[in-house]
């Protein structure tokens, strides 16, 4: 794995990108790293002065999806997608990874010297927007359970939610969602700011901590 980031990172550099240094975890099976661009308008808040590309190796849990890929050009010019064909993850399984990494990831935020990411507020919209998807398929509630355990045994560091059972790690996320006020600001910057949903499509927070709660409690019935 160390191999195969150094020659991912070799490559990107060959084509001319401005990298910042890595951050690996769990034996370079995961790394993220920023890539510089030049704006020509003045960034707003919401958006990151790079881009962030995470990098991820693990077995898919469902098998993967064929799906297009097309820019907002291309819709804007009833040109088909640029990108015709590409492996993705089925949207199933991307929810119950984004409920368990809010799991451990919102309470880690507590903890002194840690890493402080204000877009983890993208999992709790993304979720309202695949509540419907997830609640529909049999498999969601086993897929949660694995990508917890997952999460447990490879990046779980915080003691206090360390060996919790997954409903009381569910459950304790959603109580700090709750009671700060500091999400709920996250999120409309976000949202607001960043979706290209029409306006008043897009859930607001209350509506999608809603939804959130609403697939946690469907998590109950295999715990």
């Amino acid at each position: 794995m160390s191999a195969f980031k150094t020659e991912f990172i070799k490559s990107l550099t060959k084509a001319e990108f401005q990298l910042s240094a890595p951050k690996a975890r769990d034996n370079n099976r995961y790394f993220t790293l920023d890539i510089a661009y030049n704006t020509l308008f003045d960034l707003h808040d919401a958006l990151r002065p790079h881009i962030k590309l995470e990098i991820k190796v693990s077995k898919s849990q469902l098998p993967i999806q064929e799906m297009p890929v097309g820019s907002f050009l291309a819709k804007l010019a009833n040109q088909p997608p640029e990108v015709k064909c590409i492996a993705c993850m089925d949207p199933v399984e991307t929810a119950a990874d984004k409920l368990s990494a809010l799991a451990w990831r919102i309470p880690n935020r507590a903890i002194p010297n840690q890493s402080n990411d204000p877009t983890l507020v993208r999992h709790i919209h993304d979720l309202a927007v695949l509540e419907k998807l997830a609640t529909e398929d049999g498999r969601f509630i086993q897929l949660v359970a694995k990508s917890m355990q997952i999460d447990n045994d490879t990046v779980v560091k915080n003691k206090s939610i360390y060996g919790l059972s997954n409903t009381e790690k569910l459950d304790n996320m959603l109580t700090i969602l709750e009671y700060s006020s500091e999400y709920r600001w996250e999120y409309d910057q976000f949202v607001k700011s960043v979706s290209y949903a029409p306006a008043g499509a897009e859930p607001d927070f209350d509506k999608a901590l809603d939804a959130l709660k609403r697939l946690v409690h469907i998590t109950r019935a295999k715990y």
